[in-house]
């Protein structure tokens, strides 16, 4: 941080945050504050690190990292770079805010292609989103999106309880749930179950 700078607060970062997400990645704002993105083989830990030298920031990430890897790293160096967030727990938060409409709408859209589609084998892409979105919740400091993903999990808890009870049925009744139009549904197995049968950045 330089000299005669304050640590952003958590209300400030929210108002960053509304200004930003939805209309700019975290590459454009590397590419407009000319902060430079490399990739070098890290090990174990760390997934990423951010320096100063000779004038210039840079942003190292760890090769081989999936995409949602990708961003939560490179955001929460922006985070330090950027705005020069000393505080690990806040800058994971710039990240986890920046990335939370983004990813949300990637689980609806999924479970919109499942259910159009209906195919069981688009189940596995459901959780996969899910689990993203979900790793953000620690890190949100925005009480609405922490409630957004509390009722994401209420909902993916009922849906698990109707496919339980789906599942009893078809074992003691003989109810095939296909020809009612509930196989979109995940699948209890792939749930852990097991049943019986461009903005100007200032």
């Amino acid at each position: 941080m330089e000299s005669g700078q304050v640590e952003i607060t958590q209300e400030r970062l929210k108002q960053i945050v509304a200004t930003l997400e939805r209309r700019v990645s975290f590459d454009q704002i590397a590419s407009y504050k000319n902060i430079e993105i490399t990739y070098e083989e890290l090990g174990q830990q760390p997934k990423g690190f951010c320096e100063h030298f000779d004038g210039q920031w840079y942003i190292c990430l760890k090769q081989g990292l999936t995409e949602e890897e990708r961003e939560i790293t490179l955001g929460h160096e922006l985070a330090h770079a950027w705005l020069h967030i000393k505080n690990d727990s806040l800058a994971e938060s710039f990240a986890a805010e920046m990335l939370f409409e983004k990813r949300l709408t990637t689980f609806f859209e999924s479970v919109k292609a499942s259910i159009e589609n209906d195919a069981e084998s688009r189940n596995d892409r459901i959780l996969e989103s899910f689990a993203s979105l979900y790793l953000l919740q620690t890190h949100l400091i925005d009480d609405r999106k922490k409630g957004m993903v509390n009722a994401v999990i209420i909902g993916i808890g009922a849906v698990a309880l109707i496919r339980l009870l789906i599942a009893g049925a078809q074992v003691f009744m003989g109810w095939n749930p296909t020809s009612k139009g509930l196989s979109w549904m995940p699948s209890l197995s792939s749930a852990g179950y097991t049943p019986a049968s461009q903005v100007a950045i200032s």
